[in-house]
C-alpha cells in the first residue's frame, strides 16, 4: 500500500489516475474478501478516495461538459456529448458523477469524514458515504427531514403495476414496513456500491448530488439489464439534467394531481411539499402502470 500512497503523488494524467483507481479498487476487494482487519481495509479506501477525488477534478478539465442528446437507434439514452469519450477511457456515467461529487467536497471537510470513517469501527469506509455525510442523508420529500415516507396508495399502486418489489435502495427499516421490499438498501449499506436486480421502488434522496448519482446509477443498471421494471417518485424538476436522464429511460409518467403528501413515523400525512411531484416509470408493463397510476395524476407515454 506504501506504493501506492506515493503513486498518488505522481499521477499527472487521467489515464494513470484510472488505472491507478482500479488496481487501488482491486486491491480492496481482495483485502476485504481475506477478512482483513477494518484498519486494513480503511488504508486501502482512503487510497482509493484519494484517487477518485483527483480523477473527479480531472474530468471536467478533460471533457467538456455538452448538450443533453436523447436517445441512440437502439433506444439507449445518451446524456452529455463527452459520454462516448469517457466510455473510451473506461469511465462510466455513474463513476464521472460520483468522483466530481467527491471532488466537490472541501478539502477540511472531506479530511474531517475521512478521519471519523476510520476511527469507527463499525461503518465502511466507501465512496458513496463519505457522500451522504457531507452531502445530506435520504429525505423522503423536500423537508429536509428523514421521517416522512411514501403513502400506501401510491406504493400499492407500483407494486401491483410490477407485481413486486424486489428492491428498494434508498431506503431504511421503518420505510421498508410500508414499501415491503424483498431487499432494500440504508445510509448504513449504500446502494450505490452494489448491483441492482428485478423491479425496483425508489423514492430517492432529493438533495445533490444525491439524485443524481441514484438516477444515474439506475439509468445504467437498467441499461445493463439487471433491472427489469422500475418505479421512481420524484420531484417534478423537468428543468433539471436527472430529470431528463430518468425520463430518456421511461416508458410513461404520472404527473400528480396534486402534490404528494408523505407520511410520518405514526403514520400522519405532511403538509404539502413546495413542488409537485411525478412518478416514472421503466418497463414493458405499460397497461397495468396507467390503470393503477390513473387516478393518482395525468400519464404521459414517452
Amino acid at each position: 500500500m506504501s506504493a501506492l500512497r506515493l503513486e498518488v503523488d505522481r499521477v499527472r494524467t487521467l489515464p494513470e489516475a484510472k488505472a491507478l483507481r482500479d488496481k487501488a479498487k482491486a486491491l480492496s476487494d481482495y483485502i476485504k474478501a481475506q477478512g482483513e482487519s477494518k484498519i486494513s481495509q480503511d488504508g486501502i479506501g482512503e487510497i482509493r478516495l484519494r484517487i477518485e477525488r483527483r480523477l473527479g477534478e480531472m474530468i471536467p478539465r478533460q471533457f467538456p461538459v455538452g448538450p443533453i442528446r436523447g436517445k441512440d437507434k437502439n433506444g439507449k439514452a445518451i446524456h452529455k456529448s463527452s459520454d462516448s469519450t469517457l466510455d473510451a477511457a473506461g469511465i462510466s456515467k455513474f463513476q464521472s458523477v460520483q468522483w466530481q461529487a467527491i471532488a466537490s467536497i472541501p478539502e477540511a471537510r472531506f479530511e474531517q469524514k475521512l478521519e471519523e470513517f476510520k476511527a469507527d469501527p463499525i461503518r465502511e469506509l466507501t465512496t458513496s458515504g463519505i457522500i451522504k455525510e457531507c452531502h445530506g442523508a435520504h429525505v423522503s420529500n423536500n423537508s429536509g427531514q428523514n421521517e416522512w415516507y411514501t403513502p400506501d396508495s401510491i406504493l400499492d399502486a407500483a407494486r401491483a403495476t410490477m407485481g413486486s418489489i424486489d428492491l428498494d435502495p434508498a431506503s431504511c427499516p421503518a420505510a421498508n414496513k410500508r414499501v415491503k421490499a424483498d431487499r432494500f438498501y440504508s445510509v448504513e449499506n449504500s446502494g450505490l456500491e452494489s448491483k441492482w436486480r428485478g423491479n425496483i421502488w425508489m423514492n430517492p434522496p432529493y438533495a445533490q448530488p444525491l439524485i443524481s448519482l441514484f438516477i444515474t446509477k439506475l439509468s445504467e443498471e437498467f441499461n445493463a439489464g439487471r433491472v427489469r421494471q422500475a418505479c421512481i417518485l420524484v420531484n417534478n424538476a423537468t428543468d433539471t439534467e436527472w430529470f431528463h436522464c430518468l425520463a430518456a429511460n421511461a416508458s410513461a409518467i404520472c404527473f400528480t394531481r396534486g402534490r404528494v403528501r408523505f407520511i410520518d413515523a405514526k403514520g400522519k400525512a405532511s403538509a404539502a411539499p413546495l413542488q409537485g411531484q411525478a412518478i416514472v416509470y421503466i418497463g414493458k408493463s405499460l397497461a397495468a402502470f396507467h390503470k393503477e397510476f390513473k387516478g393518482i395524476g395525468f400519464i404521459l407515454k414517452t
